[in-house]
């Protein structure tokens, strides 16, 4: 009987320790994040300023730890470089878009869903991706392209499907002064620094993370206050930005191959979109209730990678 006993608190013991580094993992620092700022509204309000700094220094950061070998051989694979990147502009939220009219949704929601979903994909999925376990550079090449697609076919479906006329020149404008300035100080920082960057590639991943966090914590700037105004419509637009998300993802996680850490890449890849730039390029032409969906939209960012995490956890036990 010993043995047996034994083996059973040994295996009950690395359960234990793979669910307390899951639940001290990033994503569950993000969850948490999240949830803090949807609890904490004077934190939110405190930290809301930073929003833009963070998401330059994490996105600075992804591009400064890119491995560029890996970025050059996943860019020249035609299905993750145009097939992939062109489905999720497209194909994607053209049938989120339908299946909710299928549902007769209102108009201001169809639309506020249609804006989220044509956005390209964060630019924090590549942090995420490597949460999971992703050590290539597929979310990268794939948020890359997407953004160069982004002032063609936001504004096209946009105005194909629902009528509302999106500045591409405007959108092309932001996504081109973004991309230069993270991107041109990151190629920058590589070539002058070059072993210093390498060797500190653990601290800009903590970087990264502690930037994601406090990202998270300004999102849910006044989103409490709009709940408490409104709790249904609050709770249905969080509702349908799980929704839409989770099948942003499983549509995802089916268009590539390979391990379950280049799935899952692929699957927060396709369905945690930047609404960022659709609310900086539309401005003023966003209503209330579109920006208490895009405020949604960060909820699933930034929770369902925690269980993501556990059940990859769960999974890796069995095998």
């Amino acid at each position: 009987m010993r043995p047996t006993i034994v083996l059973t608190y040994q295996l009950e013991s690395t359960d234990l320790r793979q669910l307390s580094s899951a639940l001290l993992s990033g994503p569950a620092i993000l969850a948490f994040g999240i949830l803090l700022g949807l609890a904490s509204p004077k934190l939110a309000a405190l930290v809301g300023p930073l929003l833009p700094t963070t998401v330059f220094v994490f996105v600075f950061g992804t591009f400064l730890r890119a491995d560029v070998s890996s970025l050059r051989q996943t860019i020249w694979q035609p299905w993750t470089s145009i097939c992939i990147p062109a489905l999720l502009m497209t194909l994607v939220p053209i049938t989120i878009y339908f299946a909710l009219v299928f549902f007769e949704m209102p108009k201001e929601v169809l639309l506020a869903v249609l804006l989220a979903s044509l956005c390209p994909p964060s630019s924090g999925n590549a942090a995420l991706s490597r949460m999971m376990g992703y050590v290539g550079e597929f979310p990268l090449t794939v948020i890359l392209v997407t953004m160069m697609l982004a002032p063609v076919t936001v504004p096209l479906v946009a105005w194909l499907l629902i009528g509302i006329e999106i500045s591409p020149l405007a959108m092309a404008q932001t996504l081109f002064i973004f991309l230069f300035t993270t991107a041109g100080l990151a190629i920058a920082c590589r070539l002058v620094l070059r072993e210093n960057v390498r060797s500190s590639i653990q601290i800009v991943d903590k970087i990264v993370l502690a930037a994601l966090f406090l990202f998270a914590i300004a999102t849910m700037d006044g989103v409490q206050a709009q709940i408490r105004e409104d709790p249904a419509r609050a709770g249905m637009f969080i509702a349908i930005a799980f929704g839409t998300n989770i099948i942003m993802q499983a549509l995802g996680f089916f268009l590539v191959r390979g391990t379950l850490e280049s799935r899952l890449a692929s699957a927060l890849t396709a369905g945690n979109r930047n609404v960022g730039l659709i609310w900086a390029t539309m401005d003023s032409l966003v209503s209330p209730t579109v920006a208490l969906f895009f405020a949604a939209t960060q909820l699933p960012i930034f929770i369902l990678p925690l269980f993501m995490r556990l059940l990859k956890a769960a999974l890796d036990r069995r095998v």
